[in-house]
């Protein structure tokens, strides 16, 4: 669940650091970017996830919604 965050961040840094042209499609960073972000995407947001693996170690009684 780290992984893909501390990816993001790393790749976000580098585009930023290739200014312009790492925004564009010649760029590899501007893909992996693209792969990281999706990967984030995909299995749902961070907070879900937070909720879900809280309410399994806690127990159902302990959360905040019902």
């Amino acid at each position: 669940m780290l992984a893909p965050v501390f990816a993001f961040e790393t790749l976000n840094d580098v585009l930023q650091w290739f200014g312009a042209f790492g925004y564009t499609l010649d760029c590899p960073i501007e893909m992996g970017l693209r792969g990281v972000r999706s990967c984030v995407l995909a299995e749902g947001s961070n907070e879900v996830m937070k909720i879900i693996v809280a309410r399994e170690l806690i127990g159902k009684d302990f959360i905040a919604y019902r």
